[in-house]
């Protein structure tokens, strides 16, 4: 999975988590940058990029991402080594 389809499938989990089809994100957007992203939503986000993406997320990754372009490049690399 290269980046731009990493960071589609990341927007696309936060638009549908958040019932929001015109949220619009960019690499350094964080948690604290959208209303209602608390650690049930982020649990709902991380399950359904690793349904998308086929790939499982270990929970220590899940919860160190500090913003939207870590959690895309990692995406690239666990989808890298499937």
């Amino acid at each position: 999975m290269t980046e731009p389809e990493a960071f589609q499938v990341v927007e696309q989990a936060l638009r549908v988590t958040f019932k929001d089809p015109d949220l619009e994100i960019n690499r350094g957007t964080t948690a604290d940058d959208i209303d209602g992203w608390d650690s049930l939503s982020h649990a709902v986000i991380i399950m359904r990029l690793e349904k998308n993406c086929n790939v499982r997320i270990p929970p220590s990754m899940a919860t160190s991402f500090r913003n939207i372009g870590e959690l895309v490049d990692r995406l690239v690399d666990l989808t890298a080594k499937e």
